[in-house]
C-alpha cells in the first residue's frame, strides 16, 4: 500500500478490507471512489488488503514488521472483516476499548445509516485488527457475524446483502473521514487488552429492582370518571399500612389531581413522605388519608455507572417502572452524553446538570449505536 497522492502527512489513518468473497465485492467499489474524489483530508488514508489471515495474520504481521509508514504515525485502523451479510440490520463493532471515547466516535459517525452497533469489549487474536492491538495502535472492527457459508463454495456473490453492504460502506466512509480530518488523536488503552466480556455485563448489569412506594395497581375509572380505581393494594405496602383499599377511586396525591394516569406513577415516585392521597370509597365517601411512603422521591427514575473508557456519559443500569425516565421511553443499556445540551465530566457533574435543568429536559441518548434526543418531563421536587 502507498498514501494516497497529495495527502502526505506525519499521521495516517489505516482500512483494511478483507479477502472473504462475501465482504470485497461490496466494500471495494462502493467506498473506493468515494474516498479518492474527497478533497484533501488532514491525514493520509492508506488501503490494505491482507492476505494470510488464516494462517495466522500473517499478511498484517508482516505489514507491522515491516511497515510502510511508522506505526507511530497511525492514529486508528479499520477492519472490516465478513460485511457482506447483514442480519437484523446489525453490525458487531470491537475495539471501541482500544481508545477513549471511541464508541461515542462510531455512533457519532452512524448518524448517517439507521444500522444498530452491537458494541462487544471481546478482543481475540483471530482476525487482522489484533495486530495493531499489539503494536498498541487504537483499532475498529466492524463484522456482521458467521454463517453456514463460512469458508464454502456456497458463500456466492448471490448471498450478499447489497442494501446492508452499503449501509456498512456509509459508516466505514464516515468514520475513516472523521478520523483523517480530527485534530486530536486517539491514545491507546492499555487496560484494552484485558477487558472482556465478563467486565461488559459487569458494568451493564442492571440493578435489582427497589420496591414501589405506595404499593398499588389501578386501572381507569368506569365511566370517564375522574381518577383511577385501586384494582391491587400490596400487603405491608404503604397503601396497605394506610388502609387504602381495592375498590377506592384515588382522585389526587400530594395535592396533584389525578387528570392523566400515565403520568400517577410520575407524581408518586417524586411526592414527598408523609403526603395526602385522596380517595373516594364505594360508598361514595370522599377521605384525605395521609400515607408514609416507602423509599425516597425521585425527579427522573434511573441510576448509572460510569465507564471509564467512556469518559462523559454513563449507562444507564435501572429504569424505575412508572418514572419520568420510563414515560421518556428510557431503557437499560442506554448511556447518555448530554442534559440539555451540556456535556458532563463524570457522574458528579452529571447529577447536577440533572438536579438544575428545567422541565421538559433534553437528553442526548444513545442505544445500539444509534443518537437520540428524549425529552423528559421531569416533575418539581418538594
Amino acid at each position: 500500500p502507498e498514501l494516497l497522492p497529495e495527502r502526505r502527512s506525519e499521521e495516517a489513518t489505516g482500512t483494511s478490507p478483507p479477502c472473504h468473497r462475501s465482504n470485497n465485492p461490496p466494500f471495494t467499489p462502493i467506498v473506493c471512489p468515494s474516498i479518492t474524489s474527497l478533497a484533501l483530508t488532514r491525514r493520509s488514508i492508506l488501503f490494505a488488503l491482507w492476505d494470510g489471515e488464516e494462517k495466522g495474520m500473517l499478511g498484517s504481521k508482516h505489514w507491522g514488521a515491516n511497515p510502510t509508514v511508522s506505526p507511530q504515525d497511525v492514529v486508528l485502523a479499520f477492519n472490516a472483516d465478513m460485511i457482506g451479510r447483514l442480519r437484523g440490520n446489525t453490525v458487531h463493532v470491537f475495539g471501541t476499548r482500544t481508545a477513549c471515547g471511541l464508541r461515542r466516535w462510531a455512533s457519532e459517525s452512524n448518524r448517517f445509516t439507521d444500522l444498530l452497533l452491537n458494541f462487544s469489549w471481546e478482543m481475540k487474536p483471530n482476525s487482522d485488527q489484533f495486530s495493531f492491538v499489539e503494536r498498541r495502535i487504537p483499532t475498529l472492527m466492524v463484522h456482521t457475524g458467521l454463517h453456514d457459508d463460512w469458508h464454502r463454495p456456497s458463500d456466492d456473490v448471490d448471498t450478499i446483502n447489497l442494501e446492508g453492504s452499503s449501509a456498512i460502506a456509509r459508516l466505514l466512509f464516515a468514520m475513516v473521514v472523521q478520523a483523517a480530518n480530527q485534530p486530536e488523536r486517539f491514545v491507546f488503552r492499555s487496560e484494552s487488552r484485558s477487558e472482556g466480556l465478563a467486565d461488559q455485563k459487569r458494568l451493564e448489569k442492571s440493578v435489582p429492582p427497589r420496591s414501589p412506594r405506595l404499593g398499588v395497581a389501578w386501572k381507569a375509572a368506569d365511566g370517564g370518571r375522574a381518577g383511577v380505581c385501586l384494582s391491587h393494594v400490596t400487603p405491608g405496602s404503604a397503601a396497605d399500612r394506610a388502609g387504602l383499599l381495592i375498590g377506592d377511586r384515588l382522585l389526587a396525591v400530594a395535592g396533584e389531581e389525578v387528570a392523566e394516569e400515565s403520568r400517577l406513577g410520575v407524581t408518586i415516585w417524586a411526592a414527598s413522605s408523609p403526603t395526602a392521597v385522596v380517595v373516594e370509597r364505594a360508598s361514595g365517601e370522599i377521605l384525605s388519608v395521609p400515607v408514609e411512603l416507602d423509599g425516597t422521591p425521585l425527579r427522573y427514575g434511573f441510576s448509572w455507572r460510569e465507564d471509564k473508557g467512556e469518559p462523559g456519559s454513563v449507562v444507564l443500569v435501572e429504569i424505575v417502572p412508572y418514572s419520568a425516565a420510563d414515560l421518556a421511553g428510557l431503557k437499560v443499556g442506554d448511556r447518555i452524553y448530554r442534559v440539555a445540551g451540556r456535556g458532563f465530566g463524570n457522574g458528579d457533574e452529571l447529577a447536577q446538570l440533572l438536579a438544575s435543568a428545567a422541565s421538559p429536559v433534553p437528553l442526548l441518548v444513545e442505544r445500539s449505536g444509534q443518537l437520540r434526543t428524549l425529552l423528559v418531563l421531569a416533575p418539581s421536587m418538594p
